[in-house]
């Protein structure tokens, strides 16, 4: 097993990074992730309920699919919190409302629903299989075949509050998966934002932790509101550490979106380069989903739409011109 932990490093200069353009304009109100499929297709789920809007690779929005029905009672409770397309081009929907996560054929045909109590992230796997982030879970991360059965849980919970249900919440994630067989799973609340990498029987291959000083005030201020929660009773309510975070799918590097803050680490862990991110005419983008392509960084945001960005690790960037050509908007 190999485990790093990244030591403090020292503060780190920001670069500003604008948007070049602007993606899917009528995505929304509320997105909440966005994937690409192996065909090239981009796939937004947003609110309310739990819509999955299809695009093509020039922006063309060219379908929907739905975890219900629009007009039923099913619709009008669903709450999709995450997505995730595999290489046939199934869908998965995490349903935190439906206790589900419902698979999709490429066609938009229901094919599939696996129940889980809370789902809060999924990721699809090889052979049909996929990864689910529950908070009802005992471990951070189960996995299921394609017939839906639990086929193992991998995962160990981090010790950050005595009080059982505070902890377990404070353990909540996000998963992404590589086609390397990695599983990243990025704590949401850890106070040193951190992220582990497993394999998919479950050994741990990275973990790293951000610790560089700057996130210090940050984290003690987290770890303060845990222990003043801890001594309460009621419902746990914290703002997440890592709001998002993606993982390149050619050097493994992971980019961290810590509010404002987008941070790149390298596939050992260890920071490369921190941004501050901003739209063309000036505003900010805090990130919800970040998806990582060969060229480009898509940054969604639940509020201010998705943006795509040069990829400032590259050598050579595509210019905001010849973006919006080969990806007008629809």
């Amino acid at each position: 097993m190999a485990v790093l932990a990244i030591a403090q490093a020292p503060q780190m200069e920001e670069q500003e990074l604008l948007a070049q353009v602007r993606l899917f304009p009528d995505a929304g109100p509320d997105v909440r992730a966005i994937r690409r499929s192996t065909a090239g297709l981009y796939y937004v789920l947003s609110g309310p309920g739990a819509v999955v809007e299809i695009y093509s690779a020039g922006g063309k929005r060219i379908g929907q699919i739905s975890a219900a029905p629009p007009d039923s009672k099913e619709a009008a409770g669903a709450y999709g919190q995450d997505l995730d397309v595999d290489a046939s081009g199934r869908v998965y929907i995490a349903d935190i409302a439906a206790a589900a996560v419902d698979i999709f054929a490429a066609d938009g045909r229901e094919t599939g629903r696996i129940g889980v109590a809370a789902p809060t992230s999924v990721a699809a796997l090889a052979d049909g299989e996929v990864a689910v982030a529950s908070v009802q879970s005992n471990h951070l991360v189960e996995i299921f075949d394609a017939r839906g059965e639990t086929i193992r849980d991998i995962g160990s919970l981090v010790d950050l509050a005595d009080r059982s249900r505070l902890n377990r919440f404070l353990n909540a994630g996000r998963l992404l998966a590589d086609i390397h067989g990695h599983i990243y799973y990025a704590f949401s609340y850890v106070p040193e934002p951190t992220v582990r990498q497993y394999d998919l029987l479950g050994h741990v291959s990275l973990e790293f932790s951000a610790t560089a000083i700057e996130y210090l005030p940050r984290a003690q201020a987290a770890r303060r509101e845990i222990a003043r929660q801890d001594d309460g009773a009621g419902t746990p309510t914290l703002k997440p550490v890592i709001d998002a975070f993606g993982v390149d799918p050619e050097s493994n590097d992971i980019w961290m979106a810590l509010g404002d803050q987008l941070v790149r680490f390298d596939r050992d862990g260890d920071r490369r380069a921190t941004y501050r991110t901003y739209t063309r005419e000036g505003g900010r983008v805090m990130p919800v989903s970040i998806l990582v392509e060969p060229d480009r960084l898509v940054l969604a945001t639940n509020a201010a739409g998705i943006y795509a960005f040069g990829r400032p690790d590259h050598a050579h960037q595509t210019t905001p011109e010849k973006q919006e050509h080969q990806n007008p908007a629809p």
